[in-house]
């Protein structure tokens, strides 16, 4: 599939006549991209990161952000924690943050603290 002579990605960058990114397992799909276009996804992740360890992390906090949530009918009932283990989890972990921006926006508003990063209607869709 990936030989430098006949194999299927050698064609196709013979074919295509551009470099084609090469990889042998389809689980670590994630990482090389995180390796490719690391500036921005770093960013991005260091503040969700921030953000979900503020709401998660301080019992209190996550309680009256689950409680928001329930109010506001939200399908999902709390934000899930980043892992380092497992590279995986970054997908995951994003697209909960991206279904419940508005209502982590609000509770941020409510605690005084400010992400002028959150502020910004273009960022979302960096992830």
């Amino acid at each position: 599939m990936v030989g430098n002579n006949k194999g299927f990605v050698a064609l196709l960058c013979e074919y295509e006549n551009r470099p084609v990114l090469r990889f042998h397992c389809i689980l670590h799909q994630e990482a090389l991209y995180v390796q490719i276009c690391d500036g921005q996804l770093g960013e991005v992740m260091s503040l969700v990161i921030r953000v979900i360890n503020f709401i998660v992390a301080r019992a209190l906090n996550d309680g009256q952000f689950k409680t928001l949530l329930d109010e506001v009918g939200n399908n999902y009932h709390g934000l899930i924690l980043h892992s380092k283990v497992c590279c995986l989890s970054d997908g995951k972990v994003l697209s909960r943050f991206a279904a419940c921006l508005n209502e982590i926006r609000t509770f941020l508003e409510m605690n005084g603290i400010k992400h002028r990063e959150l502020a910004e209607t273009e960022w979302p869709h960096m992830f």
